[in-house]
Protein backbone atom coordinates (compact mmCIF):
# COMPACT_ATOMS: atom_id res chain seq x y z
CA UNK A 1 0.00 0.00 0.00
CA UNK A 2 1.45 3.23 -0.92
CA UNK A 3 1.94 5.70 1.93
CA UNK A 4 -0.39 8.13 0.91
CA UNK A 5 -3.29 6.05 0.91
CA UNK A 6 -1.98 4.61 4.19
CA UNK A 7 -1.93 7.49 5.84
CA UNK A 8 -5.60 8.25 4.36
CA UNK A 9 -6.31 5.34 6.24
CA UNK A 10 -4.76 5.61 9.91
CA UNK A 11 -4.38 9.51 9.71
CA UNK A 12 -1.48 9.77 11.82
CA UNK A 13 -0.58 11.92 14.85
CA UNK A 14 1.10 15.04 13.65
CA UNK A 15 3.75 13.78 16.56
CA UNK A 16 4.22 10.43 15.37
CA UNK A 17 5.06 11.76 11.55
CA UNK A 18 7.49 14.77 13.35
CA UNK A 19 9.46 11.96 15.25
CA UNK A 20 9.80 9.87 12.38
CA UNK A 21 10.57 12.80 9.96
CA UNK A 22 12.69 14.96 11.62
CA UNK A 23 15.90 15.27 13.50
CA UNK A 24 17.43 17.28 16.64
CA UNK A 25 16.70 21.10 16.66
CA UNK A 26 13.97 20.89 14.03
CA UNK A 27 11.70 18.02 15.27
CA UNK A 28 12.42 19.82 18.91
CA UNK A 29 10.95 22.91 17.27
CA UNK A 30 7.73 21.60 15.35
CA UNK A 31 7.27 19.22 18.78
CA UNK A 32 7.43 22.55 20.83
CA UNK A 33 4.94 24.30 17.81
CA UNK A 34 2.49 21.15 18.29
CA UNK A 35 2.24 21.33 21.98
CA UNK A 36 1.46 25.07 22.22
CA UNK A 37 -1.11 24.93 19.67
CA UNK A 38 -2.81 21.57 21.80
CA UNK A 39 -2.25 23.80 24.82
CA UNK A 40 -4.33 26.70 23.29
CA UNK A 41 -7.10 24.56 22.00
CA UNK A 42 -5.98 23.95 18.56
CA UNK A 43 -4.63 20.54 18.13
CA UNK A 44 -4.22 20.04 14.74
CA UNK A 45 -6.12 17.10 12.74
CA UNK A 46 -5.05 15.14 9.70
CA UNK A 47 -5.64 16.99 6.53
CA UNK A 48 -3.69 15.03 3.93
CA UNK A 49 0.04 13.07 3.67
CA UNK A 50 2.25 14.73 6.36
CA UNK A 51 -0.10 17.66 7.07
CA UNK A 52 -2.52 18.28 9.73
CA UNK A 53 -4.55 21.37 9.76
CA UNK A 54 -5.30 23.46 13.08
CA UNK A 55 -8.22 25.15 13.91
CA UNK A 56 -10.06 27.15 16.43
CA UNK A 57 -13.96 27.31 17.32
CA UNK A 58 -14.28 25.37 13.44
CA UNK A 59 -12.30 28.10 11.61
CA UNK A 60 -9.00 27.09 9.68
CA UNK A 61 -5.88 28.63 11.60
CA UNK A 62 -2.90 27.53 9.65
CA UNK A 63 -1.71 23.76 8.19
CA UNK A 64 1.83 22.20 9.28
CA UNK A 65 3.35 20.28 6.80
CA UNK A 66 6.15 17.93 7.03
CA UNK A 67 8.09 17.64 3.54
CA UNK A 68 11.52 15.62 3.49
CA UNK A 69 13.40 16.33 6.56
CA UNK A 70 11.66 20.32 6.58
CA UNK A 71 8.74 21.30 7.94
CA UNK A 72 6.15 24.16 7.54
CA UNK A 73 3.56 26.37 8.79
CA UNK A 74 1.17 27.55 6.55
CA UNK A 75 -1.80 30.17 6.75
CA UNK A 76 -3.92 30.80 3.65
CA UNK A 77 -5.74 34.08 4.24
CA UNK A 78 -8.82 34.68 2.26
CA UNK A 79 -9.15 37.83 3.50
CA UNK A 80 -5.51 39.76 4.80
CA UNK A 81 -7.80 42.86 5.15
CA UNK A 82 -9.61 41.66 8.83
CA UNK A 83 -6.05 41.17 10.21
CA UNK A 84 -4.36 44.03 8.27
CA UNK A 85 -4.71 46.53 11.15
CA UNK A 86 -3.31 44.14 13.81
CA UNK A 87 -0.51 43.20 11.16
CA UNK A 88 0.75 46.71 10.80
CA UNK A 89 -0.04 47.77 14.17
CA UNK A 90 2.57 45.35 15.27
CA UNK A 91 5.35 45.69 12.25
CA UNK A 92 4.55 42.13 10.79
CA UNK A 93 4.61 43.60 7.34
CA UNK A 94 7.74 42.11 6.47
CA UNK A 95 7.03 38.94 8.05
CA UNK A 96 4.42 38.51 5.71
CA UNK A 97 6.31 39.95 2.72
CA UNK A 98 9.30 37.71 3.38
CA UNK A 99 7.14 34.36 3.59
CA UNK A 100 5.00 34.92 0.66
CA UNK A 101 4.47 31.88 -1.47
CA UNK A 102 5.36 32.13 -4.71
CA UNK A 103 4.15 29.80 -7.69
CA UNK A 104 6.41 26.88 -8.43
CA UNK A 105 4.44 24.86 -10.88
CA UNK A 106 4.74 22.83 -8.21
CA UNK A 107 1.86 20.38 -9.49
CA UNK A 108 0.28 18.89 -12.66
CA UNK A 109 -2.91 21.13 -12.57
CA UNK A 110 -3.07 24.83 -14.44
CA UNK A 111 -1.38 27.54 -11.99
CA UNK A 112 -3.62 30.54 -10.53
CA UNK A 113 -0.37 32.61 -10.63
CA UNK A 114 -1.35 36.20 -9.30
CA UNK A 115 0.01 39.96 -8.81
CA UNK A 116 -1.07 41.38 -5.39
CA UNK A 117 -0.51 44.10 -2.89
CA UNK A 118 0.03 43.76 0.38
CA UNK A 119 0.66 46.91 2.64
CA UNK A 120 1.79 49.04 -0.38
CA UNK A 121 4.42 46.63 -2.06
CA UNK A 122 3.61 44.79 -5.18
CA UNK A 123 4.22 40.96 -5.45
CA UNK A 124 4.41 39.08 -9.00
CA UNK A 125 3.66 35.56 -9.09
CA UNK A 126 2.22 34.48 -5.84
CA UNK A 127 0.72 30.76 -5.76
CA UNK A 128 -3.18 30.12 -5.39
CA UNK A 129 -4.80 33.66 -5.77
CA UNK A 130 -4.55 34.13 -1.96
CA UNK A 131 -1.81 35.30 0.88
CA UNK A 132 -0.29 32.59 1.59
CA UNK A 133 2.49 32.84 4.21
CA UNK A 134 4.93 29.87 4.20
CA UNK A 135 7.31 29.46 6.90
CA UNK A 136 9.48 26.98 6.65
CA UNK A 137 11.94 25.71 9.94
CA UNK A 138 10.65 28.74 11.70
CA UNK A 139 13.14 30.11 13.60
CA UNK A 140 12.78 31.61 17.32
CA UNK A 141 12.26 35.05 15.84
CA UNK A 142 9.44 33.55 13.26
CA UNK A 143 7.65 31.85 16.09
CA UNK A 144 7.47 34.60 18.04
CA UNK A 145 5.19 36.07 14.86
CA UNK A 146 3.61 33.04 13.89
CA UNK A 147 2.39 32.87 17.53
CA UNK A 148 1.32 36.54 17.73
CA UNK A 149 -0.32 35.94 14.16
CA UNK A 150 -2.12 32.64 15.98
CA UNK A 151 -3.54 34.40 18.54
CA UNK A 152 -4.79 37.66 16.86
CA UNK A 153 -6.69 35.42 14.42
CA UNK A 154 -8.22 33.25 17.76
CA UNK A 155 -9.20 37.09 18.84
CA UNK A 156 -11.04 37.73 15.88
CA UNK A 157 -12.80 34.71 15.87
CA UNK A 158 -13.82 34.51 19.26
CA UNK A 159 -15.55 38.35 18.64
Amino acid sequence: MKETEQQKKLKPKAEDRVNELLSDEKRESALSFLSWLQENRMKPGYASTDSWKASYKGKGICYIRLIENNWTVNFTFFDINVIEAYIVKNGLQDFIWNNLYFCRSCHPAPCRKCDKTFFSKEFKGLCGGRPIIHCTNPDTQTMVFIKQLIENMKNDISL
